[in-house]
């Protein structure tokens, strides 16, 4: 895979880091909204969902994540999981 689809370290044990990371986000902990997010954008532990990873990068942003925002806005310039809107992105 090219540098942009390596999955990070954190995703080595992917069904158990996904299960924490789900009952961590049950409590709005931003950086597991994001984890999730990212994990439901790329199918890493769970199906790809492009709609759901933009709704977990949302909530990360919400809950003042600043790389939430930063994923929520790319979902928003490049149309993934939500109408391409580059300017609100």
């Amino acid at each position: 895979p090219g540098p942009d689809k390596v999955p990070p370290p954190w995703l080595d044990s992917r069904p158990l880091q996904v299960k924490y990371f789900q009952k961590a986000a049950e409590k709005k902990y931003a950086p597991a909204l994001r984890k999730l997010g990212w994990c439901s954008e790329n199918g890493i532990g769970v199906k790809k969902d492009p709609a759901q990873a933009f709704n977990f990068y949302e909530q990360s942003a919400s809950s003042g994540d600043p790389l939430g925002t930063y994923h929520a806005g790319r979902c928003f310039l490049d149309g993934i999981g939500v109408n391409a809107d580059p300017a609100g992105a």
